[in-house]
């Protein structure tokens, strides 16, 4: 009857109480339902509630729509976070989380002082919207979320001072372009031009010229001590590179130029 209700076939339907799914080859009071009670029906296109009838038939319920739920607390005002009935308990929790800031693994939720399995949908409770639920938190549960966020920051930190000082430097290019790039000065010469190559789509090899000296690919920037307002010069092998000096200002600015032919 459902099936037909729903444009599927027998096959394509699932109905579940309470979390357990019906089986076809078993009659309905062995499930011990009432006149009124939730069923839940899914089918590879939606899902939906289904209520029981007065005499085991069932009429069908509304689609269904996001809830919210109250979060009630021992201490403090009732919390609210919105869910989804095909929600489980696991991904309410991380919801609740990111709309309250509370350590998942230290959420625990209780509906009428019955603890909330975390494999179990919403929908398995018979919650509707504004269906209260206890919220309280496992305080040694808190305690290693907040180490482990210590941690975490740690190892973010010693990452961070491996990579060591982000520098933001300016390359110029043999066709006069000026070009700012952002680089940790513990990478090496070799990362650098490879940055360059794939921003600019530069195929043809080059060198990186800093004060006049050829950079080995090898060596890390740090080495070379390269400031913001240190010029690098990107060129290419075989161009005849010159050291000028700017008629306006008093620092020495590297420039790249091509060899000319001689006739």
């Amino acid at each position: 009857m459902l099936a037909e209700k729903e444009k599927v076939t027998p096959q394509e339907i699932k109905v579940s109480y309470w979390g357990d799914e019906i089986q076809d080859d078993v009659q309905l009071s062995v499930y011990k339902m009432k006149e009124g009670e939730t069923l839940n029906l899914e089918t590879n296109r939606s899902l939906k509630q289904v209520k029981t009838g007065n005499e085991g038939g069932t009429e069908l319920a509304s689609e269904a729509q996001p809830i919210k739920l109250k979060l009630v607390r021992a201490e403090g005002d009732p919390l609210e976070v919105e869910v989804n009935p095909t929600d489980t308990v696991a991904q309410a929790r991380l919801k609740i989380e990111e709309a309250h800031k509370i350590p998942n693994s230290a959420i625990l939720l209780k509906l009428n002082g019955q603890m909330l399995f975390p494999i179990k949908r919403i929908q398995d409770y018979g919650m509707e919207n504004g269906s209260e639920v206890e919220l309280s938190v496992d305080q040694r549960m808190l305690e290693i979320a907040k180490e482990n966020l210590e941690e975490e920051a740690k190892n973010a930190k010693r990452q961070q001072e491996a990579l060591g000082e982000k520098i933001n430097c300016k390359v110029y290019l043999s066709t006069g372009e000026k070009i700012a790039f952002k680089i940790y000065d513990e990478k090496t010469v070799k990362d650098f031009i490879k940055v360059i190559k794939d921003q600019e789509e530069i195929d043809d090899p080059f060198d990186l010229i800093v004060r006049g000296k050829v950079c080995e690919e090898s060596t890390k920037l740090v080495q070379y001590d390269i400031k913001s307002d240190t010029p690098v010069i990107a060129k290419m092998k075989g161009e005849i590179h010159l050291q000028l000096k700017r008629a306006f200002s008093n620092q020495n600015t590297d420039v790249a130029i091509k060899p000319t032919k001689t006739v």
